[in-house]
């Protein structure tokens, strides 16, 4: 057991990591691939979503017409 003890010391491996460090590094490792395939895209030329146009005033209006009829019947 004192063996064991004394080799956790001094593997960083073997050392246990606090829940909110491994946490925090998978946050980390998640954002960087999404970063990563943010970029990818961007750089690919590949277009928006083309489901929703902030410019088109007429689709708009029928998904609000579309969710007020979902909600009122």
């Amino acid at each position: 057991m004192a063996k064991v003890a004394e080799e956790e010391g001094k593997d960083p491996q073997l050392q246990r990591q606090d829940p909110e460090q491994l946490a925090a590094g998978a946050i980390v490792a998640i954002v960087e691939e999404l970063a990563t395939v943010i970029l990818a895209s961007l750089e690919a030329g590949e277009p928006k979503s083309s489901s929703y146009s902030p410019n088109s005033k007429e689709k708009e209006k029928e998904r609000v017409a579309l969710v007020s009829s979902k909600l009122t019947d």
